[in-house]
């Protein structure tokens, strides 16, 4: 049975989603790993304003 962030993960791959931008923490491991399996790819920031920023 898929998990919740493997859904997300998928829905935002069809929506177009090719990377995210962030820093992650223990709390969307899950669904970072789950993005990563769609091919999501990943970019670490230092901070919550430069990934904005960056998106």
């Amino acid at each position: 049975m898929p998990t919740c962030a493997h859904v997300l993960a998928k829905t935002l791959k069809a929506g177009g989603v090719t990377t995210l931008f962030g820093l992650p923490g223990g709390e969307i491991l899950t669904f970072v790993e789950a993005a990563k399996r769609v091919g999501i790819d990943f970019l670490l920031t230092r901070h919550e304003a430069t990934a904005s920023l960056m998106a």
